[in-house]
């Protein structure tokens, strides 16, 4: 494994840097002005500020109309991009516009808002003599993704500029019965533009692993080809081959991908065979035998990831075995987790042995492998669990009490006084499965939801977002009567971000729409200091510890003149120490990161709108990990490989700028953010390991 870099003065440095944290100003107090002044009178900072307060909201003002009348061809840009983040159909009227930016803008926000009735108005823009136009209409065509959009997308392969080629690709890689794109696909392979041979091989790799993109004849046709790049001498084009098998067929695919194996030892190409071979209900092959005793715990962890999809008793034997032989607690609890979700059943016999070991981590661990389950035996040692004195331990118990006899208004009665918010948090979780469970009481139903009642209360009274969101979730549970009156007081709630998840809920658990109400403006002034702070570039330096290794700092440089708002919320998170002491919370191998919730009781006190750009989501991206549609609260990512796939799933707000291979490449679940220091910077600032 590759050590993080060595600072033998890091905290003298992230405490230099803390001095020099760009500070802003608090939001005003006094209520937001009437934007119905003309564009052209207003000052730049103030129109930004209502563009701004437009898309919080979700509400056009007469500043957006405004600055799409405008003369000034950086006010239209802004604007239209505005009403695509609306979704707002005014923002067809800029297709024409003079200026190339605002015409691509307004051609890719149609396409992110999924306006179906704009596609001719988009295809016109096919032949414009602008590139990034061209460019905006072949991403625009992959995000509306219909059969008459595949067809266009084919047209532009042949497009005399290769950013609008490798465009193309992309998006015809995100369509579904796309059997007519194979042929030039196989083509574009031997593209003498290695961008577009990149992108072909890429979306033939998208469609060939997705069930649901090509019919079988033409699946073997794309698979035929990939099984030709097994030597090819780049990394990435091999991982491409090994994604697109997924669940390959006997013979010369599953070949293909044992003799990759065998002949590579790049990490990420490695990770893609396991991921290809770890389809739910397979069995295990081979290749899992080989890669859970690899050397490089990231395979290792891949291994483990992958069996938790894979079905059987070899796969069980497989985790079991590792979970008595090997000595790396964290993968240990990881096989028991991963055998929890390949076989529940099997995981609850396992839990007795565990549950009698005196390591915290596996103690943990085997309390998670029992979260649903509803066997006796289950809640026999998740009492044998709950007793112990180590806090660790007995939080992520917590939520395996839902499978105990007693009411949990009873089980948690007497530690509910002193628990924190996270722990609060826990107790959800638990009322949540235990709303899922099917061979309950109605009494039992009715006191689970009497305590999410009482955590909702709890959630309000301390502005806990992610208590309230926990509550909500677990009301959703099971489907029960009593829990869509309980989603229902979240349409109530003084966060916007709730009110939204609540009302995505109820439409989910009733199948109708729910309407929103109206979510007030915030002050004009507070969207002021975020337009000032934005005009002057930021940067953070992000600080990871691992245990028995030396600190490790990476550099971001943070977006704010196309994510404003988002760029604005994490530097206000990471000024507060918000992302202090935090974990890896999620690691999928060779994709993403996500720097999840850790054990302080620290979160959010409102949630933060999510703003969609232009991204081919290169390697290095920062991205916003929003808790569901526009609730943004604080959880971001980082990408570890190209994936245009991401686009309007996630939401860029910057990228890294030092240290990716070194720190960023090798993080690992037990890592900890140690700190995330922002600063006045571009990020390429010098961080000297020996200073």
């Amino acid at each position: 494994m590759v050590r993080f870099p060595r600072y033998l003065c890091w905290i003298l440095l992230l405490a230099t840097l803390a001095g020099c944290a760009a500070t802003t100003k608090p939001p005003g107090t006094q209520p937001a002005e009437a934007g119905n002044e003309p564009a052209a009178r207003m000052d730049d900072r103030r129109f930004q500020a209502l563009l701004l307060q437009a898309e919080d909201t979700r509400q056009m003002n007469d500043a957006v109309a405004a600055g799409l009348r405008s003369e000034d061809a950086n006010r239209r840009w802004l604007a239209v991009r505005t009403a695509g983040r609306l979704g707002d159909r005014s923002l067809l009227g800029a297709f024409d516009d003079a200026d190339a930016r605002v015409r691509a803008e307004a051609v890719f926000g149609a396409g992110i808002a999924g306006m179906t009735e704009a596609l001719p108005s988009i295809v016109e823009r096919m032949g414009d003599s602008a590139v990034n136009v061209r460019a905006s209409v072949a991403l625009a065509l992959g995000q509306l993704a219909s059969p008459e959009a595949l067809l266009h997308l084919l047209d532009m392969l042949g497009d005399a500029d290769t950013d609008v080629r490798v465009a193309a690709c992309y998006s015809i890689a995100m369509i579904d019965g796309a059997d007519v794109a194979v042929p030039r696909l196989i083509e574009l392979i031997s593209d003498a533009d290695e961008a577009v041979s990149g992108a072909a091989t890429y979306a033939l790799s998208r469609l060939s692993g997705r069930q649901s993109a090509l019919s079988l004849p033409k699946r073997l046709a794309a698979r035929g080809e990939l099984v030709l790049l097994a030597e090819h001498p780049s990394p990435r084009i091999r991982t491409l081959l090994a994604e697109g098998l997924y669940k390959p067929l006997p013979g010369l695919q599953a070949d293909t991908l044992a003799n990759l194996m065998r002949d590579s030892d790049e990490r990420q190409v490695l990770q893609a065979i396991i991921r290809a071979t770890s389809f739910p209900g397979a069995p295990t092959f081979v290749i899992h035998e080989v890669t859970i005793l690899h050397r490089d715990e990231h395979v290792v962890l891949a291994t483990l990831r992958g069996l938790a999809r894979m079905r059987g008793a070899l796969t069980n034997q497989l985790l079991v075995d590792f979970i008595i032989n090997d000595h790396r607690n964290w993968l240990q609890a990881e096989a028991i987790r991963a055998l929890a979700e390949a076989d529940g059943r099997t995981a609850v016999q396992v839990a007795n042995g565990l549950s009698i070991d005196t390591d915290p981590v596996i103690l943990a661990a085997t309390a998670e492998s029992l979260y649903g389950r509803e066997e006796t035996q289950a809640g026999e040692y998740a009492h044998r669990l709950f007793k112990s004195t180590h806090p660790w331990v007995r939080f992520h118990t917590i939520p395996a009490m839902a499978c105990a006899a007693e009411p949990l208004t009873a089980l948690f009665d007497d530690m509910y006084p002193t628990t924190t918010i996270e722990e609060k948090i826990q107790i959800a979780r638990a009322a949540g499965y235990r709303l899922g469970m099917s061979d309950r009481s109605e009494d039992d139903y009715a006191d689970a939801l009497t305590l999410l009642s009482r955590l909702w209360g709890n959630g309000l009274d301390g502005d806990a977002l992610a208590l309230q969101l926990a509550v909500l979730d677990a009301s959703a549970n099971g489907n029960r009567p009593g829990g869509a009156e309980a989603l229902r007081r979240g349409l109530q709630a003084p966060d916007p971000g709730i009110r939204r998840h609540a009302a995505n809920l109820l439409t989910a658990h009733d199948d109708e729409d729910v309407e929103i109400p109206e979510i007030p403006a915030r002050p004009l002034s507070y969207y002021e200091n975020i337009v000032e702070w934005s005009e002057t570039r930021h940067a953070a330096v992000v600080t990871m510890f691992r245990p028995g290794f030396d600190p490790g700092a990476f550099t971001v440089a943070l977006d704010s003149a196309r994510s404003p708002m988002t760029a604005w919320a994490f530097a206000q998170l990471a000024n507060r120490g918000f992302y202090n002491l935090r974990r890896i919370e999620e690691f999928v191998p060779g994709l993403r990161l996500h720097a999840g919730r850790g054990g302080e009781d620290h979160y959010t006190a409102t949630s933060s709108r999510t703003e969609t750009v232009v991204s081919t989501f290169p390697p290095g991206t920062l991205a916003a990990v929003a808790a569901g549609p526009d609730e943004w609260l604080g959880e971001w990512m980082i990408t570890l490989e190209s994936r245009p796939n991401y686009l309007g799933r996630y939401w860029p707000f910057g990228r890294v700028a030092q240290f990716f291979p070194g720190v960023v490449g090798n993080i690992l679940p037990i890592d900890r953010v140690v700190s995330v220091q922002v600063y006045e910077g571009t990020g390429m600032e010098a961080l000297d390991p020996a200073n």
